[in-house]
């Protein structure tokens, strides 16, 4: 990164330091990445965020690759509105990280396995 670049708080974009957003002191490489981040914070000082460690059970991982897949595709139709998409992309980050945790303790070719019929 150049002097004359920054980071975006948000997505850790690097923008040219006189195309960012800058708010509060902090730079974003867009409004749009201004405003999340923004919710991001509200949604923490008002204690809506929380960590939590939850305990899945068992699991069908290849079912949960599966209903990913769906969650995608509708995420990708036109019949979606943006906000219908955002909300889908953050159930899809969700399920991201309860993969990665499993994959830890389960290793990826479990959590990660192969559809039917696919080779590894």
């Amino acid at each position: 990164m150049s002097n004359n670049t920054v980071s975006c708080a948000h997505c850790d974009a690097e923008v040219e330091l006189s195309e960012a957003v800058v708010h509060d002191a902090t730079a974003f490489c867009c409004e749009a990445c201004r405003d999340e981040y923004n919710r991001g914070l509200q949604a923490e000082e008002s204690g809506l965020v929380q960590e939590a460690t939850v305990s899945t059970g068992r699991v069908d991982w290849q079912q949960l690759r599966m209903q990913k897949n769906t969650l995608i595709n509708l995420a990708g139709s036109k019949h979606m509105t943006d906000e219908q998409v955002e909300h889908i992309e953050g159930l899809l980050n969700f399920l991201d990280t309860i993969q990665d945790a499993a994959a830890e303790q389960l290793g990826e070719d479990v959590v990660f396995c192969p559809y039917p019929g696919q080779e590894e």
